[in-house]
C-alpha cells in the first residue's frame, strides 16, 4: 500500500478532538462542570493529544504542514495557561514555516502578551 502524505492530518485532527473534549462542559443539576469525570482522565487525554501532535509533526512533509501542527500545539498550551511553552511553540511554528503570515503574527502577538499580560484586559 502506498502511504498518503496527509497522514499527519489524522493525528492532528485526533489531537484537536481530544483537547476540545477535555474542555467540553456540561450542566448537571444547574452546575457547569467538565464533561470528563476526573482530573486524571483530563490529564490522560491531554497527554494523548500531545503524543498525537508529536506524531503529526514527525509525519508532516512540508513546512506549511509542520507549522500548522506547531501552531495547534501552541494554541492548546496557551489555552491551558502554559504561556511560556506556548510562546516557544509559536516561535517554532514561525521558524518551521517562515512563509506563513499567520505563524508570524501569532508568534508576535503571543510574545507581546507575555511582556505585558495585563494589556489585553485594558
Amino acid at each position: 500500500l502506498e502511504q498518503r502524505g496527509d497522514l499527519w492530518q489524522i493525528h492532528c485532527d485526533y489531537a484537536a478532538a481530544l483537547s476540545n473534549a477535555v474542555a467540553e462542559p456540561e450542566t448537571l443539576l444547574g452546575l457547569a462542570r467538565p464533561r470528563t469525570r476526573s482530573s486524571p482522565e483530563r490529564v490522560a487525554m491531554l497527554r494523548e493529544a500531545f503524543e498525537r501532535l508529536r506524531s503529526a509533526e514527525d509525519l508532516a512533509e512540508t513546512p506549511r504542514d509542520r507549522g500548522y501542527v506547531l501552531r495547534l500545539r501552541a494554541e492548546v498550551l496557551r489555552d491551558w495557561g502554559l504561556g511560556w511553552d506556548a510562546a516557544q511553540a509559536f516561535r517554532a511554528a514561525r521558524i518551521a514555516d517562515p512563509a506563513s503570515r499567520e505563524a508570524s503574527q501569532e508568534a508576535s502577538d503571543h510574545s507581546w502578551l507575555l511582556h505585558d499580560p495585563l494589556a489585553a484586559t485594558r
